[in-house]
């Protein structure tokens, strides 16, 4: 038989790969690639007495070593702008935060909004008006959602009374969605206006800055050194005792109860 000729053995390339370092954008040097991984020593002829498994492990094994022609390709593109994490921390501190009665409330449970000033609020004054159908649909709610029992037993009346007379005043103005309508936004723009003129106003607080503004809010409350505001933004804002003016001042005592008087400025020269 013919003796088979020895194998030549497979030579490994090992290319180096170039690694673009996204944080040293400014540099206008070139990245330094990765010493290149030493070559090893071939290995001997294989005799002609080598399994054919053994052959094919070596070749698959020669495979996976073997880097990719994808991975030796550097990107052409300049790489992305990568912000370091304290910037985006330190951005978060800039936020502004609501004052309780801005912040929504929500249900998980219920799966409802029980307050969200972006939607509904007096104060500022902010309402999106309802369309006639909606007051369709209230009124509907309404009537299938009231019980007249309890009311009827404990006035000793009877149940189709209670239900007449709460068709009449409740749900059949109600169906009548043109004057409905009109009745809702006379209604909400009184109770806008009685915020507006009963409820604590805005007010300029503190010295002038250097532009000459000075910070616009609502005294929400006290607390010992310093006044609690909320802005017309809905944020909240702290005044220091010593940034405050005479006009501050006297205002404050003309508001404040004297357990809060004492509070804000821990003596009792404030009451004088």
């Amino acid at each position: 038989m013919p003796v088979p000729e020895p194998k030549t053995p497979q030579k490994r390339s090992h290319a180096a790969i170039e690694v673009c370092d996204l944080t040293a954008e400014d540099d206008a040097s070139p990245p330094t690639p990765p010493p290149t991984a030493p070559r090893k020593k071939a290995r001997p002829s294989k005799s002609a007495t080598d399994s054919p498994a053994s052959c094919e492990q070596e070749s698959s094994s020669a495979k996976s070593t073997s880097p990719t022609t994808a991975q030796t390709t550097p990107s052409t593109s300049s790489p992305p702008a990568v912000t370091p994490a304290r910037n985006e921390q330190s951005s978060l501190s800039h936020i502004p935060e609501l004052a309780d009665r801005y912040v929504p409330k929500t249900s998980s449970l219920d799966g409802v909004e029980y307050t969200n000033p972006r939607k509904f609020c007096l104060k500022p004054a902010y309402w999106r008006k309802w369309s006639q159908k909606t007051y369709v649909d209230f009124a509907e709610t309404l009537r299938l959602q009231f019980d007249p029992v309890p009311f009827a037993r404990d006035h000793n009346i009877p149940v189709a009374e209670v239900q007449a007379v709460f068709s009449a005043i409740v749900c059949n103005p109600l169906y009548r969605a043109g004057a409905a309508s009109k009745r809702g936004e006379e209604g909400i723009q009184k109770l806008i206006e009685y915020e507006k003129e009963y409820g604590t106003p805005q007010r300029p607080w503190g010295q002038p800055a250097a532009n000459g503004s000075r910070v616009l809010g609502e005294l929400a409350g006290v607390k010992p050194g310093a006044v609690m505001l909320v802005r017309d933004n809905g944020s909240k804002h702290e005044i220091t005792v010593a940034e405050l003016n005479e006009v501050d001042v006297k205002y404050l005592k003309a508001t404040l109860v004297e357990e809060d008087l004492r509070l804000l400025w821990g003596i009792d020269e404030c009451l004088k």
